[in-house]
């Protein structure tokens, strides 16, 4: 484990509001971990590159859904 320039997990938390619980449970990391890395600010490749796949994963469900909002906005144009 080496120690982060930035702690991404009170970066996280505090950018989508969640608690150390909550961010614990999107990555399948239990809290006590979450915690521990929070207040120390090291972690490990795994948890990181987890937080990065979470961070990935909620802008993708964004762009889908602009997507979408999209494909109905042109849909009832069409009609």
């Amino acid at each position: 484990m080496k120690p982060i320039e930035e702690n991404i997990v009170k970066k996280v938390c505090k950018e989508f509001n969640l608690t150390y619980r909550e961010l614990g449970e999107q990555i399948g990391i239990k809290e006590g971990t979450i915690n521990k890395i929070a207040s120390t600010g090291e972690i490990s490749e795994q948890i990181n590159k987890s937080i990065e796949l979470y961070l990935k994963t909620i802008e993708l469900e964004k762009e889908l859904s602009e997507y979408r909002e999209f494909r109905n906005f042109l849909k009832k144009i069409i009609e």
